[in-house]
């Protein structure tokens, strides 16, 4: 009989891949949750509008 449980290699193999892939999840989903709960306190715009607006092949 082959009982993959009773098998303490297997489950420290199994630990280990799992370890892995709660890792590489964590590595790509950080920057996903961490856009979704940071938000800046105010927003500002750079730069000064143009009035009245011009074609820009003429600047």
């Amino acid at each position: 009989m082959n009982d993959d449980m009773s098998d303490p290699l297997s489950n420290s193999v199994r630990n280990r891949k799992r370890l892995t892939l709660i890792a590489l999840m964590a590595l790509f989903l950080s920057p996903v949750l961490a856009a979704w709960l940071w938000t800046p306190d105010t927003f500002r715009n750079r730069g000064e509008l143009i009035d009245p607006p011009q074609p820009l092949v003429n600047v």
